[in-house]
């Protein structure tokens, strides 16, 4: 048996903002994931441009 069209628009209306939801949490992950990488490689890149002082003076 199929349910009435009415109960499935009461379904979807929850299941909807359930996703927006997810959505948005998503994306806030995705932007801490971002920021964080990016301030990792900030510091990775700080830290290299030191190991290759360090390597140069050790070569010369």
């Amino acid at each position: 048996m199929l349910p009435e069209p009415k109960n499935i628009a009461k379904i979807a209306k929850p299941a909807k903002i359930i996703r927006r939801l997810i959505k948005l949490l998503s994306l806030k992950r995705i932007a801490t994931k971002i920021k964080t990488r990016f301030f990792d490689a900030k510091k990775s890149k700080a830290y290299n441009q030191v190991n290759i002082l360090m390597i140069s003076r050790q070569k010369t």
